[in-house]
This record gives C-alpha cells, structure tokens and sequence, in this order.
C-alpha cells in the first residue's frame, strides 16, 4: 500500500515538473512571437519630407497581425507614439497533470518594437 501511493506521489512530482517546465518553454517562445511580430510590424513606416520616419499604423498593424496568425497563438496589435507593441496568448497542453484533472496550462507573451531612426550610426 505505501509503495503504491509513494508511486502515485512521485508521478505527480514529475508530472508537475515536466509540464511546468514545458509551459515555462511555450511562454518563452510566446514572448519570442510576440517580439518578432513587433519587429515585423516596425518595418512599415511614413517617410515625410522634414519629419523622422514614423510606423505606418494600419500596415504595422496588419503585418504584425499576420505574423501572429501564421503561429499558434492569438494575439492582438497596437501601435502607440512609434511603438509596435503585441500581446498573444494560447495553450499549453499538458503530458501528466491530466492524471489530476488539469489539461492546459495558459500562455502569455507581450513584445514591442520601438522604430528610431538612425542616420551613419547617429540616432536622429
């Protein structure tokens, strides 16, 4: 009776540590899609005679979007005073924690792009 629920607590311990340590690596790759869509997004800017470069909000807007979709999260996209920023989430599914009722385990990641512009190595 006690090896059987010694086992039963010791599946739980390493179901516990293999899922927690799966989710910590799906939220860094949901930060790391968040970052990449922002930098996608910073790509599109408004050049106007006279005045810095400035990210084109609706196209920064739809390619940071499209970045996101093409990946397993959903997420959303604004641009706000030259920053690009996204927020995505999802799911992480679970290999052990099932055995205790818990299936998924939720993802969250926020990146930003900031556009500056640069003139022979001088921020201008």
């Amino acid at each position: 009776m006690w090896v059987s629920m010694s086992l039963v607590a010791f599946m739980i311990c390493v179901g516990i540590g293999v899922d927690f340590a799966g989710q910590a690596t799906a939220e860094q790759h949901a930060r790391a899609v968040a970052a990449e869509a922002a930098r996608a997004g910073g790509q599109f800017l408004q050049v106007q005679p006279g005045l810095r470069p400035r990210p084109d909000v609706y196209a920064a807007t739809q390619a940071a979007q499209a970045y996101v979709a093409g990946s397993d999260f959903t997420g959303d996209a604004t641009v706000q005073a030259g920053t690009i920023r996204v927020s995505v989430t999802g799911t992480y599914q679970c290999q052990f924690l099932g055995i205790i009722g818990i299936n998924t385990l939720p993802l969250h990641g926020d990146g930003a792009a900031t556009v500056i512009p640069v003139i022979a190595g001088e921020e201008a």
